[in-house]
């Protein structure tokens, strides 16, 4: 395997399939070099069927689908969880050994709901030679930027020294610098008897404690839609990687009117029937959801489609 070529990486299970597929069509419309395409999954199947639609990339010259071990599931069954819309997936990046080849050296890994917007081929050629010739592991963006009492607590319930906390939704990782640390024995040892918030993204900032190359925020920008339309033009001229983080993703049904999820929605081309890819709860009332999500976003006329979208795709739901 050439060693200088990118491996991208995702976690997942099968209820992210589409938003993994998205993410991936965003990245590969903006890099312009060869890359290979890694997935730790909880039951693989759901995936494989779109492998040769991918391949249809010529950019793309491998793709390894790694089914999580069973015996490696009980034991995150065992680590605590918190946040609702997180699944227990996310803990999968905790055992890269046990799946990625000793040839895997440039591994970036993505979040399905990280989007890119902006050609990011220089961009990451020169942030992993750095990473490189650095003594980091990872690189990472720095979340906590400001001194209150929240993030304080963070830090004090993690035991850490530094004031640095990354989102792991993003993250550059010299593999090579981590299988011969043995990081997977390193990381599950870490805070077994810490309070854990935000399930694996604690375990790692416990252990790398701020020793971490920082990435702006152009590589981790979390989306906010009441900042979005004074922010727009500045996304789009220096973001990179958009992050869509909390509960209300832009695959919801009230996400879908939410001006910002536009860039996720471009990327949809994985049905060629629909323009949107939207997600129902299971027993939603056609009423209830209406109301959530608020009867004026019906009558701005660019939302029209949307609003005809919304109601055919939940009657299409109710008739399977």
């Amino acid at each position: 395997m050439n060693e200088n070529i990118l491996n991208l990486l995702y976690c997942l299970d099968s209820k992210y399939d589409i938003q993994a597929l998205i993410s991936i069509n965003s990245f590969l419309k903006n890099y312009d070099k060869d890359l290979n395409l890694h997935f730790i999954h909880e039951n693989s199947n759901s995936l494989k069927k779109y492998k040769e639609k991918i391949l249809i990339n010529k950019k793309v010259k491998d793709i390894n689908f790694y089914d999580f071990n069973p015996h490696e599931k009980k034991i995150i069954d065992n680590l605590p969880l918190k946040i609702k819309h997180v699944s227990k997936a996310t803990y999968f990046r905790l055992f890269l050994e046990s799946y990625l080849k000793d040839d895997v050296k440039r591994l970036l890994y993505l979040d399905p709901d990280v989007i890119t917007i902006r050609n990011t081929t220089s961009i990451l050629e020169k942030k992993f030679k750095e990473l490189n010739e650095s003594n980091f592991t990872i690189g990472a963006t720095n979340y906590l930027i400001s001194d209150n009492s929240e993030n304080r607590k963070l830090i004090k319930n993690l035991n850490m020294n530094s004031n640095l906390y990354f989102n792991a939704g993003v993250m550059l990782i010299d593999f090579e610098k981590w299988s011969k640390n043995n990081l997977k024995l390193k990381l599950l040892e870490e805070p077994s008897s810490k309070i854990i918030e935000f399930g694996d993204q604690d375990f790692l900032n416990s252990y790398f404690d701020g020793k971490f190359l920082e990435l702006g925020f152009d590589f981790n920008y979390p989306i906010k839609e009441s900042l979005y339309s004074k922010n727009q033009k500045n996304i789009e001229k220096s973001v990179y990687f958009i992050h869509y983080q909390g509960a209300e993703k832009p695959w919801t049904p009230s996400g879908l009117f939410r001006n910002s999820s536009v860039y996720y929605h471009n990327y949809y081309i994985f049905d060629n029937l629909k323009q949107y890819h939207i997600v129902f709860e299971d027993n939603e009332k056609l009423m209830s959801l209406l109301k959530k999500i608020g009867y004026k976003n019906f009558l701005k006329p660019k939302n029209l489609h949307k609003f005809l979208f919304l109601i055919k795709s939940f009657f299409n739901k109710i008739v399977r």
